[in-house]
Formats: structure tokens, C-alpha cells, sequence
């Protein structure tokens, strides 16, 4: 244990044999030199890096210092009235002195968490920077193909997969345009296009718009 720490060390026994001489202020004699002792655990965790600490290692003898010269001011005998006297500057120096060793307290636990974690880093460089050995997340699926787009007639209204591929296939051949009504809802007859009276309707006959040809509609229409 290094030199400093030994040093606060034997003070802080001190205080624990002033506090049975004591014959005022019993109580706050008893809490100071309580807090006082709580301070070895503090001390034995913070030994192998007292070079880090070295300052508030000094402010904290200090502290202990003064702490036991306190405790020694009421172990002597006093009257009545100049404990009257006193009591009020007596209360504020235990007032600092617990003050200043709380400070010094939390400074070297978070001083010491701190290089604790530092060190911890920098023995296991190689684990921070090694690559994961997780699998790779797949790659994203592509989005879905648009959905083909789907013959429509002139009221926007879609056509069933049966008629567009009839229809689609004599067009190509006849290299003409034709309209068709949905035949789930269709009058008898539209702007050239003629069904029976069956159920569902059947084309009939269908207007051909290029070239001004004309006549009946194809066989193969006509069965939709």
C-alpha cells in the first residue's frame, strides 16, 4: 500500500479511538467518525492507481486531518456556557468536514470506475475490432414486379383474362381496334358492338375501325 494511503490510513484509526474519549457533541462525533471508516474499502480500490489520485488523495488527508483534530476539541472539558458559546461555529465545522469528505469520496469512486473501464478497453483491443461472426443479413428482396397492366373498356372498367386474350390475339391478326363492353353488364347493343340476348351476353358482331373495314366479328370473339 502505497505511502499516502498508509498515511490516511493511521488517521482515520485515530479518529475511531478519539470517538470513545469524546464528552460533546456524542452523536455527530459518532455519524463523522462512522463516515471516516467507510473510507477503507474506498482506499483499497483505488491503491494501485494512487499516482492518478494523487491529488485528491492529498485533499482527503486533509480532510481526515482536520476531522481528528475535531474530535479531539470535544473530548476536552468545557462549561455550559461556552458550549452555548461555541455550539453554532461547532456545528459548521462538522457541517465542512462531511461536506469535503463526501466530495472526496465520490470524486475517487468515479475517478477510479473510470480508469477501471479504461483499462478494460484497452486489454481486448481485438475484441472491439474484430468483425462479427454473425451471419450476414440477406440481401433485400426486390421489390415485386409492377402487376401487368389490364386491358380496360372505355369506362375504365377491367376486363376479364378471357376476353383480353381473344380480343389481343385478333387484333394482332387483323390489325384492327375493337371495343368491348363487360359482359357481366352490357346493353344489347353499343356504339357498333351487338350481343345476344343469352346469359352471359355473346358478342355478336363488332365494328372494325381501321381502314374502314366491316363485317362479323370473328368466331373466336364471338365465343367470350
Amino acid at each position: 500500500m502505497s505511502h499516502t494511503i498508509v498515511a490516511i490510513a493511521a488517521v482515520i484509526k485515530s479518529c475511531g479511538d478519539a470517538r470513545r474519549r469524546v464528552r460533546q457533541n456524542k452523536k455527530r462525533c459518532t455519524h463523522l467518525v462512522d463516515d471516516i471508516e467507510a473510507l477503507a474499502p474506498v482506499l483499497e480500490t483505488v491503491k494501485t492507481n494512487e499516482v492518478q489520485h494523487a491529488e485528491t488523495l492529498k485533499k482527503l488527508m486533509r480532510v481526515v486531518e482536520d476531522a481528528e483534530a475535531l474530535l479531539k476539541r470535544q473530548s476536552a472539558r468545557s462549561s455550559f456556557i461556552l458550549r452555548m458559546c461555541t455550539s453554532s461555529s461547532v456545528a459548521e465545522d462538522f457541517d465542512d468536514i462531511d461536506r469535503r469528505l463526501a466530495s472526496c469520496t465520490g470524486y475517487l469512486t468515479l475517478s477510479q470506475s473510470a480508469l477501471n473501464n479504461a483499462m478494460l478497453s484497452a486489454m481486448s483491443p481485438r475484441a472491439e475490432n474484430a468483425p462479427s461472426r454473425e451471419s450476414p443479413a440477406p440481401p433485400p428482396s426486390p421489390p415485386p414486379p409492377p402487376p401487368p397492366k389490364q386491358e380496360r373498356d372505355f369506362r375504365g372498367n377491367a376486363l376479364h383474362d378471357g376476353d383480353v386474350e381473344v380480343l389481343r390475339s385478333w387484333r394482332k391478326r387483323n390489325g384492327v381496334l375493337a371495343k368491348l363492353w363487360p359482359i357481366d353488364a352490357c346493353p344489347t347493343t353499343w356504339d357498333g358492338v351487338r350481343f345476344d340476348s343469352s346469359t352471359p351476353r355473346r358478342v355478336t358482331e363488332i365494328e372494325l375501325s381501321n381502314k374502314g373495314l366491316g363485317g362479323s366479328i370473328p368466331k373466336e370473339l364471338g365465343q367470350l
